[in-house]
């Protein structure tokens, strides 16, 4: 019965993995677990903090962003936009909620040549919106022009130099049948140096 008992407690004192050859990365890190281990958490914190770092990107664009308001202002109409909110509230007025939704929401149809469209409301006779490029002219297309940057523009100090190249601009938008062109922008240099698209504003 002694003989047993110190067999039994003999195999249980044996490890399991007793007899099984051990590779050689799991010996490598047995000999130095005081450096792969701290190796190891770091490689699974990395992706981590690569996640705080994108959620505090764009947090600096608080600097130079106007603040979101919500809801939206109303507007009013007065001056030359009576005629215009008094024709949008009665058209308004006459469509269901969902072509109010529907026009709300904007869409990439390659087939129209625009950049992108508005939904529409057929009931009232509206079409969509069409959107297209560019700060220096209808862009794709042919029998346009290429004018001048917006910062060039500014540069020159001519008040009437940049009335008339957005007279003529927005006529060659109209004529391609661009509802709203989106661009050039209004600034923002000196606000954001290297934002890569001073060049379409005039500079302010």
């Amino acid at each position: 019965m002694a003989g047993r008992g110190k067999t039994g407690a003999a195999q249980e004192k044996a490890p399991l993995l007793e007899g099984v050859k051990q590779g050689k990365v799991a010996a490598f890190c047995r000999r130095h677990k005081f450096i792969v281990i701290p190796a190891a958490i770091m490689i699974c914190l990395l992706p981590l903090l690569g996640l705080l770092a994108l959620k505090h990107r764009h947090a600096h664009a608080m600097n130079w962003t106007s603040p979101i308001v919500y809801p939206s202002p109303q507007g009013y109409g007065i001056g030359n936009w009576t005629d215009a909110y008094r024709k949008a509230h009665v058209m308004v007025a006459n469509m269901s909620l969902e072509e109010m939704n529907n026009i709300t929401v904007g869409i990439v149809d390659g087939s129209t040549g625009c950049v992108g469209v508005s939904g529409s409301a057929p009931s009232v006779g509206f079409p969509g919106l069409c959107l297209h490029d560019a700060g220096n002219g209808v862009r794709n297309t042919d029998g346009v022009s290429g004018f001048s940057s917006g910062l060039h523009v500014g540069a020159s100090w001519n008040a009437s130099l940049a009335f008339e190249r957005a007279q003529y601009m927005g006529a060659e938008f109209k004529r391609k049948g661009v509802n709203v062109a989106l661009g050039p922008v209004v600034g923002p240099i000196g606000r954001l140096a290297t934002n890569g698209r001073n060049w379409e504003g005039f500079g302010e």
